[in-house]
């Protein structure tokens, strides 16, 4: 009971911290006490952050802040995160410099900012003077996400970056969770509160058997992240963040099935959180690779394929 109430507690924090967090959500995370937490609970801390992140379908740079503070490299830092797993590799442009890209999540908080991108299994400083940035569209259009390109070079002590991507996972996991259960939240709202012929639209056998199923795999693959953490492996947060991604898209589907016009209208929560589920999902690695299948090998994962994310 004690376990149970404490995480409860966390989450109302961190819900209630994030619901007023300004642009730069560093301060945010410094003033509740962040970093405390995760280093007496890494697992209740990175899980309860991201998914009340995802709950809120909040576009904020949490994902840095975690990166910065696992490497230990201050908190003022800004990642490029790869189009692919474990790499930003562009190509060679000099002896000792390197082409990378990716994806950076604020491109209006750059500003005498240390741009750190991994290379080669190791952390690289990037050369500002160099940056190209372009906003992105697609599934990212809502977030203020950005395609950077950018040369960059490995130092001597570069820290290493496999431990981090295995966190960054874990994390994108969590946050598709908390994706994924608004939005199923919202289903079991609109099929009790919409009326047909008479009754709940919820009474129908069809539409509970949507909404279970729904609710179903955002729990199971829920009980995958936490048997990751304690797993420890790359391998185990590679998968339980491929069926995170899994149950969003099996969830915007039985939602959409019973959700009708509100799939389409903008003016609804769910649109936006069915895209910003697709592009979480394209970062380090999409399930949709082979759609159904574990993506074992995500190193030929390009983001705008075969989803269109951005």
């Amino acid at each position: 009971m004690e376990d149970h109430e404490t995480n409860e507690m966390v989450r109302r924090t961190v819900r209630e911290a994030l619901k007023i967090f300004s642009i730069d959500v560093a301060q945010t995370l410094s003033q509740l006490g962040w970093r405390s937490l995760a280093q007496t609970d890494q697992e209740l801390a990175v899980t309860a952050l991201f998914e009340e992140q995802g709950r809120l379908a909040l576009s904020t740079t949490a994902l840095d802040y975690v990166a910065a503070d696992f490497l230990d490299v201050g908190t003022d830092a800004t990642f490029v995160w790869p189009l692919r797993s474990g790499s930003n590799v562009n190509d060679r442009r000099r002896k000792h410099d390197i082409g990378v890209e990716g994806v950076i999540l604020r491109q209006d908080i750059l500003s005498d900012r240390l741009i750190l991108a991994p290379v080669n299994e190791r952390v690289c400083v990037l050369d500002v003077s160099t940056l190209n940035v372009r906003p992105l569209g697609g599934m990212a259009i809502d977030e203020g996400w950005a395609h950077v390109s950018c040369i960059g070079r490995i130092a001597a002590d570069a820290a290493p970056w496999s431990g981090m991507e295995r966190l960054a996972r874990l994390a994108l996991a969590s946050e598709l969770i908390g994706v994924a259960n608004k939005m199923v939240e919202l289903a079991s709202a609109h099929v009790t509160d919409r009326f047909q012929f008479g009754r709940p639209i919820g009474s129908n056998q069809a539409v509970r058997f949507r909404v279970a199923d729904a609710y179903a795999e955002v729990a199971g693959a829920q009980s995958l992240i936490s048997a990751a953490w304690r797993d420890g492996s790359e391998q185990a947060a590679l998968t339980a963040k491929t069926v995170a991604g899994r149950a969003h898209s099996t969830v915007v589907n039985n939602v959409l099935q019973v959700g009708g016009a509100i799939g389409l209208s903008e003016e609804h929560p769910f649109p936006h959180l069915a895209r910003r589920g697709f592009a979480l999902d394209a970062l380090l690695g999409s399930f949709l690779k082979d759609e159904g299948t574990l993506a074992g090998d995500t190193a030929g994962i390009r983001l705008a394929e075969p989803i269109g994310a951005f």
